[in-house]
């Protein structure tokens, strides 16, 4: 179902946000990007959690928000689903551009080179201008021990590598807490580091690597650089829930994430790469739940934006 939304309404929340010269604004090049690596950050949201948008509403609360493109989710349950990438891709990447919008960057559950799925997604996404993807997770094999594990999945991304070469178009393997392979940054390191990084690469999650390095994160970063391919940006706090510990997501600038020394490592590196924001925390209470999708949009749009400004406020000053 398509969302109408008036004129009127649109430019109040485009008003609201400060974001209406933006509007059918140029999508900003590579190019120019690099020209200019440390003036300003162009930033994508990540669109998990707005998957109840159609095209139309997410694009307009994205440019009202004052994102510059989208990483969207071409996933099951994403915004494109995969068996639907070949009608459905092409047709929200030209929705967004009318509107000024970017997609530079997709979120897919791509991990084995053979399934035909995989080269479906890739072939779309290259022809539509997509130059970055996330794969999915690897797990650890119980019947293998870890080097036997890694040696194992090397082999899938020389073979992904193989035909990400084949139709332009970069993967990269997001380090993530938990129990599955890559909560550690080095683990992706390993696996990645003799493959070409403009076709594999790590998409370095800078709240995950602090929650699981602590105080080591700046010295894996170092070490990882050359690899990453990407830029992941949400910020988290740590709490204890039944007497253990874990990590809460939290409005950037009001979590543990040291921003302000990654983005110095970052512009030191000359790392020019697709940022993306992530709102893992909620967008809305549970008494929005019945509201329309417009008011829905009022309410989240605020949000949004607050978080779009705080990065760049924090760029600015590292």
């Amino acid at each position: 179902m398509s969302i109408t939304i008036n004129r009127r309404d649109f430019t109040a929340m485009l008003l609201a946000t400060g974001t209406t010269a933006r509007y059918r604004r140029p999508v900003s090049t590579p190019d120019s990007a690099a020209a200019m690596p440390h003036a300003t950050i162009n930033i994508n949201m990540f669109s998990k959690g707005l998957e109840w948008m159609d095209y139309d509403a997410l694009t307009d609360t994205l440019v009202a928000a004052g994102f510059n493109g989208i990483d969207l989710t071409v996933r099951g349950g994403g915004h494109v689903l995969p068996e639907n990438v070949e009608r459905d891709l092409p047709k929200i990447v030209e929705i967004a551009k009318a509107k000024g919008l970017a997609i530079p960057m997709m979120v897919t559950s791509i991990v084995d080179p053979g399934n035909p799925m995989t080269e479906r997604i890739l072939k779309t996404a290259s022809q539509a201008g997509i130059k970055h993807y996330r794969m999915g997770y690897l797990s650890y094999d119980p019947k293998l021990s870890i080097q036997e594990t890694f040696q194992k999945h090397k082999s899938t991304l020389q073979r992904l590598a193989d035909l990400n070469h084949t139709y332009g178009i970069q993967a990269g393997y997001q380090n993530h807490q938990g129990t599955n392979l890559g909560a550690s940054v080095w683990d992706i390191w390993y696996l990645v580091q003799e493959l070409d990084n403009r076709l594999v690469s790590l998409q370095y999650d800078t709240a995950h690597a602090q929650a699981e390095g602590v105080n080591s994160w700046a010295n894996t970063l170092r070490v990882v650089s050359p690899q990453i391919g990407s830029l992941p940006l949400k910020d988290y706090k740590w709490e204890v829930v039944d007497g253990r510990l874990r990590t809460k997501y939290a409005p950037i600038g009001e979590g543990m994430v040291n921003f302000k020394t990654f983005f110095q490592r970052i512009k030191e590196a000359n790392l020019v790469r697709p940022f993306s924001l992530h709102f893992e925390y909620p967008l809305l209470n549970e008494a929005d739940k019945d509201l329309s999708v417009t008011e829905k949009m009022k309410k989240i749009i605020p949000v949004l934006n607050r978080d779009v400004r705080k990065i760049q406020e924090l760029w600015q000053q590292s």
